[in-house]
């Protein structure tokens, strides 16, 4: 009954919306679609996906009324010229051996890889806090079929490390005076949650393979050579989440013994691009510099020397140089009026007068007010 009804789709036009057999009629003009590919050699090994194209119960109707002796279209005579698009849409697609699926889930993933500055203007920190995990998650399985797209590999790896610092470890520092075992459960969560950033970043530059690992372990310096402008985000946003694991777990020989990575990591994403993302690099740099051991007096001078650097090139609309220098060089060496100077600094910005560093002005403020209330414990008279 239904292959009658198909034939008569073929020969006369009309809406078939409300036919009682319509389904039928969409799965054997399916079907036909893809037999013709088969026989015209056409066919491919995701043809699956194809015949699972649904038709659009619209392509049966005449965009206009019919006049008399009006001329059909194509070999099937009455046949519209929308479900001819349609076939021949889904007959390029057999040819090709395209997935929709694929098509789909590739525009998804360039979409979302762009979208960090949802978050980032973000005014509600307790509200971002509470988001951005789903979106973590949504990445991931993004990367589940995209597993080697770079731009969501740079953006699992940012993402991960921006929420491990400002969610996780943050209020783990916060929690510590009243919950010392809590406290050290975030950070150990925080550290997961590092190396996971950390491998989405090895990913994204191409040295997660055994070869390319024993290579980075060797010489660090020779792996990451061949690294151009292109990967320097990548390659920034790897040493940082690599550096922050390796601050928590200081006290493990196989985190410490991988500081020379990060250092050449962080060292390489400077030559290529110094002044990326407006001065986020020099942040990075004033704390990892001067916190890694060995570091030198000259280690000061080039971390104030970076906090200048940073702050002009953010116009001083950002807090973090401020924090950043607060912590890594007036509170380690002794310098509370300093350390005042620099908190003032960072409290005193605006955070609506950038939109795009909203919500991190805001987290560096909240790390700014938390400092204040520490300096009995920094500064012991």
């Amino acid at each position: 009954m239904a292959a009658k009804a198909v034939d008569a789709v073929t020969r006369r036009p009309g809406n078939w919306k409300d036919h009682p057999h319509r389904h039928e009629i969409a799965t054997i003009l399916t079907s036909r679609v893809h037999r013709r590919s088969v026989r015209s050699g056409h066919a491919s090994k995701r043809d699956s996906h194809a015949r699972s194209v649904s038709f659009s119960w619209r392509a049966f109707d005449d965009p206009q009324p019919r006049q008399p002796g009006h001329a059909g279209v194509g070999r099937a005579g009455a046949m519209t010229f929308r479900l001819r698009c349609s076939i021949v849409a889904v007959l390029a697609l057999v040819s090709t051996g395209c997935s929709v699926q694929d098509l789909v889930v590739r525009r998804v993933a360039d979409a979302a890889a762009e979208e960090a500055s949802v978050f980032a203007s973000e005014s509600d920190v307790a509200l971002a806090g509470a988001a951005i995990p789903a979106a973590l998650k949504a990445n991931e399985a993004l990367l589940v079929r995209q597993p080697t797209h770079r731009g969501l590999l740079l953006s699992a790896a940012r993402g991960f490390t921006q929420y491990a610092y400002a969610f996780v470890q943050l209020p783990a520092d916060e929690l510590e005076a009243a919950d010392l075992q809590g406290a050290y459960r975030e950070r150990q969560r925080a550290l997961r949650l590092y190396q996971r950033a950390r491998d989405y970043g090895l990913r994204g530059l191409r040295l997660d393979g055994i070869a390319q690992t024993e290579a980075l372990r060797r010489a660090p310096a020779t792996a990451l050579a061949a690294m151009g402008p292109a990967d320097a985000e990548l390659l920034y946003w790897t040493a940082a989440a690599w550096a922050a694991a390796v601050s928590i777990a200081k006290y493990d020989p196989q985190w410490l013994a991988a500081l020379p990575i990060v250092e050449a990591l962080a060292a390489r994403a400077d030559a290529l691009a110094p002044d990326l993302d407006r001065g986020a690099l020099q942040v990075f740099l004033i704390s990892f510099e001067t916190s890694r051991p060995g570091a030198t007096a000259g280690s000061l001078v080039q971390a104030r020397e970076r906090f200048r650097k940073a702050v002009r090139l953010s116009q001083g609309r950002q807090a973090a140089p401020f924090v950043a220098l607060a912590e890594a060089v007036a509170e380690r060496h002794g310098e509370p009026a300093e350390f005042d100077d620099l908190l003032r600094s960072a409290r005193a910005v605006d955070p609506d007068a950038t939109p795009e560093w909203r919500l991190s002005n805001h987290i560096a403020q909240r790390r700014a007010r938390w400092l204040s209330t520490q300096k009995d414990l920094f500064f012991p008279e």
